[in-house]
């Protein structure tokens, strides 16, 4: 087994990819290496630091707060897997990815999300739109099913509890 650990401050990927939006903040990376009679499987962990993304080509500069994101998988057999212990804290919540992407033919995929406690106003807030004036709490799952390669094709079906819905005049 082979393991590999790191970190990249994030504002240093705009020099090797300057398509890239700006990002800030640091992500660390533990990855490792496997062969034990099942074929080589690789996983990684990746767990970003005060993260934050200026979208760019927009038409007011917007900055979204990622706070600190954990992304854990796997890749074995061209199968690239995101592990329900993968969690995003975003809009005063918690989003807990999992699902897979197949890495050959289309590139399908099926991933699920895991919705615990989203304030719309936080989230728009992280997105910088200010004083939202309509808030909720949302919990449910959102799934999303399709292909990537060509043109991007998905389906997709939320089923959600929602709490507290106020709209200010």
């Amino acid at each position: 087994a082979l393991t590999l650990r790191g970190s990249v401050d994030l504002p240093k990927l705009e020099r090797v990819v300057p398509t890239l939006p700006l990002l800030e903040g640091q992500v660390s990376l533990t990855a490792g290496l496997s062969d034990q009679g099942q074929g080589r499987r690789s996983t990684f962990a990746i767990q970003g630091h005060d993260v934050l993304v200026h979208l760019r080509n927009t038409i007011k500069p917007k900055v979204l707060k990622i706070e600190n994101p954990s992304l854990i998988g796997s890749v074995q057999d061209g199968k690239l897997v995101i592990e329900e212990e993968s969690v995003l804290l975003w809009g005063g919540g918690r989003i807990e990815p999992e699902g897979w992407l197949l890495l050959q033919d289309d590139y399908p995929f099926d991933l699920t999300l895991g919705l615990d406690a989203l304030k719309l106003d936080q989230a728009l807030d992280s997105a910088t739109v200010p004083g939202s004036w309509v808030s909720l709490d949302l919990t449910g799952t959102a799934s999303l099913k399709g292909h990537i390669k060509g043109e991007f094709v998905g389906r997709g079906r939320l089923d959600a509890d929602i709490r507290d819905l106020y709209v200010r005049s």
